[in-house]
């Protein structure tokens, strides 16, 4: 199996996993268990494949789709098994990758620096630094159908805890980036003003905001003004169809005011510092390919991303959301790379840098060639 689709298919089917190190996995990556949005719920590891080629993976472990998968995963943290099962061939081995420690300090409050902000690569940060713990769409019920943030687990935080929790985190790895969600709001200068307080303590801190479109394009040079230094937009589909099926809230910004808000921000931000996730599965895949050009374009780097189902306690899966085709994200990745190198776009911003669920030829340490597809 090449390591392009081994990777594919961990992060679209995940890994069928025994509970004992379902629980030893976590009790390592999210002590507190604490349920994170779609992809930010898996298992973070380093691989090797059979032929020496190795990735850094987010895993999907968890969710509604990882019991039935055709790959799996045994072992112990340490020393990480793959196999598939229809050949019983071994596909690999793997290392979880380590939670720093500084996620267990205790902050003034009495919560942990890890309830307040976790690190989801060895270089990243991120938490919600608008107001609740959750997105406001989930109080009108008006959310994303594959969201899971529905902020139940998810701890109160003040300013102060961020940024005492910053102090730690930067006071270990001065390196770290923060990707700061501001929930759903078209004028978020609350938001903003955080992010200034948080850059003035902090001037070398990269933030990345993720957020909407702004209701007023002089926003963009405000968040700027503020310390935010890359823009998050994240459309999800391309389709009107699909953006009205699986994004009621979302879809009532069109697609219209989001490429009127990725020109501004690409313009006050610069080239590579605007991005947008596009998950592949949720519509045709013809649709998603469009999505990226269109993006790309644009001047915006796409992230292209498979679909996870965590979804919130109680809440059913309709019968047509199947796990996203690992070939089809495959297929869809390589126009993006095709079209970023055309446009010279770099994958400086968001959640890009990391590349834990991409599957972009730069996300693996040994050259490696696409796959063929026919």
């Amino acid at each position: 199996m090449e390591a392009q689709v081994m990777k594919a298919k961990l992060l679209c089917l995940g890994a069928r996993t025994p509970e004992g190190l379902k629980e030893s996995l976590l009790d390592i990556q999210n002590p507190g268990r604490q349920k994170r949005a779609g992809l930010g719920y898996g298992v973070y590891a380093d691989v090797e494949d059979e032929k020496g080629t190795e990735f850094t993976v987010n895993i999907d472990a968890f969710s509604l789709f990882a019991p039935t998968s055709p790959i799996v995963m045994d072992g112990d943290p340490n020393n990480l098994r793959f196999f598939e099962i229809e050949t019983g061939e071994q596909l690999g081995t793997g290392t979880v990758v380590k939670k720093p420690t500084w996620i267990n300090e205790k902050l003034t409050s009495g919560k942990t620096a890890g309830q307040v902000i976790q690190p989801h690569s060895p270089n990243d940060l991120t938490t919600l630094i608008s107001s609740g713990t959750r997105c406001s769409l989930f109080d009108t019920g008006e959310q994303c159908l594959f969201c899971s943030l529905d902020g139940k687990g998810v701890v109160p935080k003040s300013e102060e805890d961020i940024e005492e929790a910053l102090g730690i985190a930067l006071s270990r790895n001065s390196e770290y980036r923060l990707i700061s969600s501001s929930s759903f709001s078209r004028n978020p200068r609350e938001v903003l003003r955080k992010i200034e307080t948080i850059k003035k303590r902090f001037p070398n801190l990269v933030i990345a905001l993720e957020t909407v479109p702004f209701g007023d394009k002089r926003m963009y040079q405000e968040a700027k003004t503020a310390g935010a230094d890359a823009m998050m937009m994240n459309l999800e589909c391309y389709s009107d169809e699909a953006r009205r099926r699986l994004c009621p809230g979302k879809s009532k910004i069109d697609k219209k005011e989001y490429f009127d808000g990725f020109e501004e921000s690409v313009k006050v931000f610069g080239p590579s510092n605007t991005t947008s996730c596009l998950i592949v599965g949720m519509e045709p895949v013809e649709s998603s390919m469009a999505g990226v050009r269109a993006l790309i374009e644009a001047g915006v780097v796409p992230e292209v991303i498979p679909w996870r189902a965590n979804l919130p306690e109680g809440t059913s899966l309709p019968n047509w959301m199947l796990p996203t085709n690992p070939i089809d994200l495959v297929r869809v990745q390589v126009v993006a790379e095709t079209e970023m190198s055309k446009k010279e776009l770099l994958p400086n911003a968001g959640c890009l840098r990391c590349g834990m669920c991409q599957i972009a030829q730069r996300n693996f340490r040994r050259k490696i060639e696409f796959v063929k597809l026919g």
